[in-house]
Formats: structure tokens, sequence, C-alpha cells
């Protein structure tokens, strides 16, 4: 009877309860039924305490993967096979090394800045980027458009409109030394005094983009590079092989020419030139114009020709500088013919010095323009050479690789640089198969600024001229885009046109409303 009348009660319980559920419940009864629970909303606070738990948990696994991806150089060295690699790395990184000391040395004269500020920029960024950077075979250091646009703020922040040295020019010092009003008779003390004051402009522009670079390699702004279409690219570095041509007439026939800034600058240099032609320095242009026959008939004549036999490409320009710093020595020419020459280049290292932040009010649209253009250029080769080699590149990674070398390398007297095209493919012809290439060519570099630099004091400036002028003829060659665009497209002929038309007649600032 015990159990019927356990049974009688679990029946009419169970009746209870589905009436109550059929005639609803209070949640007094609710809770009486099937227990009471909390339904206090969680604070703001705890939420985002919650979120971040979940996200940021740390293990051994993911702290490896975060430094393979913050440092992408200890990756590549967990497959790396001393007894092939090393050799290749080496052999590359000796080559790009012997190319690059002549290279950024003409692109700092490019960039209106002495030619010892190139070495600076062909170690300390190199350096940087071997150990941040993704890409394999980069060869990261000075290049003709970069330089080009840091010659474009020199030029606007350090002179007038007349190529004068403007006052503000003589506001600081490299050494933080207050200079005082020019007089025009004291021409040597003018052209000291804008010297210094190039390189502190040149430094912060490069710490400014390196910041912007930094930030927009954090935020994930890789995705902007969907927007850039190839022709309009294609025309920037067209339109910018033009300037870098005008930029060294003054060099390539020893005039003077007054520098210009703003709009049609390319148009009054030329008419600047011609009217100063007859000044021509008869022995400068006579180094500048063997030297482009010689690099022209080596470089097209055997290395492309025979560069499936050649272990290395001939360093011709190498030879070419060591060989006419040698003439140049032996016939006294700046003395006896007034051929204006390299001149002394400081032995060792620079001393850290923190950029001046005061002046990044003046250059904001410049740095954002740089930052951008930089780090395409970087990304544009990378992607090409990942593909060729079967291996893939981080575009954000890059834009902290590059931020992160112009942000260390400001406070050493660097200027903005980006790879070069030319020294990449190089790299990567010869064999090279990490970054470890790159730090072989710092070791090159090294070696010329500790102990080789004061021997190129007699190296006419009318050789690096033409070491620059060839080294562009892939930019001349890019005219021939606009026949080939008008049969595929005719919005792309537009655009790239009206963006080559841009370059040509303000540079920069046209060029970027374009996009």
């Amino acid at each position: 009877m015990l159990v019927d009348g356990t049974e009688e009660n679990r029946e009419d319980s169970s009746e209870n309860a589905q009436n109550r559920l059929f005639t609803g419940l209070t949640q007094v009864q609710f809770d009486e039924l099937y227990g009471a629970r909390d339904v206090t909303p969680p604070s703001p606070a705890a939420l985002i305490k919650s979120y971040l738990v979940s996200r940021c948990h740390c293990s051994v696994q993911c702290l490896k993967q975060a430094c393979y991806g913050l440092f992408p150089f200890i990756e590549h060295m967990r497959h790396y096979n001393l007894r092939t690699d090393l050799l290749l790395d080496t052999a590359a990184g000796v080559t790009v090394g012997i190319i690059q000391v002549p290279q950024s040395m003409g692109f700092a004269m490019l960039a209106s800045l002495e030619p010892v500020y190139g070495l600076y920029v062909s170690f300390f960024h190199v350096l940087v980027y071997s150990f941040l950077g993704s890409s394999k075979h980069l060869s990261n250091g000075t290049f003709a458009v970069i330089s080009l646009m840091v010659a474009n703020v020199v030029t606007r922040l350090t002179t007038g409109n007349d190529g004068e040295v403007d006052s503000y020019a003589t506001h600081k010092f490299r050494n933080d030394t207050v200079a005082t009003k020019m007089s025009a008779q004291d021409t040597e003390m003018q052209a000291e005094t804008a010297g210094v004051m190039a390189i502190d402009v040149a430094v912060s522009l490069a710490l400014f983009t390196g910041l912007l670079q930094m930030a927009m390699g954090l935020f994930r702004f890789g995705v902007i590079t969907v927007y850039l279409s190839e022709p309009l690219i294609r025309a920037f570095t067209t339109g910018a092989a033009m300037h870098v041509v005008t930029s060294q007439l003054k060099h390539l026939f020893g005039v003077p020419v007054p520098v210009h800034s703003g709009a049609l600058k390319l148009i009054k240099t030329w008419v600047d030139f011609f009217k100063v032609i007859d000044q021509t320095n008869l022995m400068s242009l006579l180094f500048g114009v063997i030297t482009i026959i010689i690099l022209v008939l080596i470089k097209e004549c055997i290395n492309e020709r025979f560069k499936k036999r050649l272990l290395i490409p001939i360093p011709i320009e190498l030879i070419v500088v060591i060989t006419m710093t040698f003439i140049g020595w032996i016939g006294k020419l700046p003395d006896e013919y007034d051929v204006e020459v390299v001149g002394f280049i400081p032995s060792g290292l620079p001393a850290p010095v923190t950029p001046d932040v005061t002046l990044f009010s003046s250059m904001v649209s410049d740095a954002f323009v740089l930052a951008v253009v930089s780090w395409i250029i970087n990304v544009g080769m990378a992607e090409i050479l990942a593909k060729r080699n079967d291996y893939e590149i981080d575009s954000d990674q890059e834009l902290i690789a590059l931020g992160a070398a112009h942000v260390f390398g400001s406070f050493f007297a660097c200027f903005p640089g980006a790879n070069a095209l030319a020294r990449s493919l190089v790299q990567e012809s010869v064999g090279g198969v990490t970054q470890v290439a790159g730090l072989v060519s710092c070791v090159v570099v090294l070696v010329v600024l500790l102990w080789l630099g004061p021997y190129l004091y007699y190296l006419p400036k009318s050789v690096l001229a033409a070491i620059i002028l060839v080294i562009l003829k892939g930019m001349y060659m890019q005219y021939s885009d606009l026949r080939t665009l008008w049969s595929i497209s005719r919005l792309d002929w537009v655009c790239k046109l009206y963006s080559l038309a841009s370059m040509i007649v303000k540079y920069i600032q046209i060029f970027i409303n374009s996009k």
C-alpha cells in the first residue's frame, strides 16, 4: 500500500505540473518547480574582462606564433641549411653590397643630401629589415623614387622659390647649435648650414614616415593596396624618372642650376639649365659620358646577354667608381679642372641624435604619401619574388618592418628608403635564399663606412649621376605602356596619361589628388 500510495502521489504531482504548464506559471512557481537562477545582467566591465580572458590567453604555442609573426627571420632560420644556403646567401650579399655602395651614394645626392647619408641608409635600414621583413629576397635601402620625394620635401623646407637658402633653413644645426642670419657673401657658411638643415628635415621625415607605417601595420591597413591600380603606380614611377633625369643635369654637366619647388618646377629647371649650358664643365661631362657608355655596354652586352653563364653579374658600378676615383686623384680634378667631387666622407658610424619633431607639422601630407608609396614599392616586389620562390608574405608585417627601419634609422642620420627593384632581382638571381644575404651586404657597407670611405674623396659627382641615369633604364621604358594600354583598356590609358601629366606638371601634389 505504501508503494501504491507513493505512485499515486507521483501521478498527482505530474498531473499538477502539467496543469500548471497549460495554465501558465508565475516566476515564483517556475523557480519552485525548476529551481531559481540568477538573471542579473553582467556589468560592462565584466563583459570586457570575459572577452579579454577568452581572447588573450597565452600558451607556449601562442607565444611562438607571435614571435614568428613579428620576427619572420626566426621562422626562416628554422629551415636554414648551413651547408648550402650560407654559401648562396654570402655570394648574393657580397654582390648586392658591392652594387649598393655606389647606388646609395648616388641616391643620397638625388635626395639633395651628402653621399655618406646614403651609406648610412644602406646599413641601418637593411639591418632592421633583415630581422622584421617577411620577404626573403628584398634588398632594402635607398631607391630613386623615394630619394626624389625626399628631395622635394627638403627643397621646399630649406629653400625659397628663388633657389636661395631661406632664413628658416638656419634655425637649427645638426649639433643643436642655434644659427644666426647668414649673409649672402658668406657662401661657405651658407652651404654648410643648408646641408645641415637638409639632413634635419630628412631624418624628421623618416621618423614621421616610420611612425605612420607602424601604426598602419598594427591596425591592419594592408587592404588599401586593392585600391591602387598598376597603371597608376607605373605612371608615378615613370614621371618620377623624368624628375630624376632633371635633377642630375647639374652634376652631369657641372653647371649651377637653381633649385625650384612647386608647380612647373620641372620646366623651370630645364629653362635655367639651357641658360647656363654654355658654362658646361667639359671634364665633368666627359667623365659622365664615358661612365654611361661603359655601364650600358657591360650591362646590356655582357651581364644581360650571358647572365645564365655568369656566376654573378660583373659589378661594373664598383669597378667604375674605383677607376674614376683613382683617375680623379691622379689628375687632381678639383684643382686642375674645377670638377665637383664627392669630397670628404667621414669614417665610422654616426652618433645617435633625436630627430626634430617640431618639423612634423610641415610635412604631414608628405610623410603619409611616403609611407604609402614606399610600402607599395616593397609589397609589389615582395609579392613577385614570393610567387617565384613559392612562399607567402604578410603585407601588414611589411608595413611594420619598413616603419621600424625608418624609425630606428632616423636616429642615425638616415633618410626614408625602400627596396630597390634592380638590387632585389640581383639578390634573387645570384641565389640568395634568406635575409642572411641582407646581413652580409650590411657587412660590405660597414667596411666602406669604417675604413674605405675617405678614399672616395676624388670621385667625380658626374660619375654618380651617370650611374643613376643608367640604373633607371627600366623606368624610361615604361613610357611604352601607353601604347599597350590603348589596345587593352582606354580607361587605364586615360588614368595613366592624366597621372603622368600631373607628375610632370606639379610632381606629388596633383598626382595624389588624381587618385
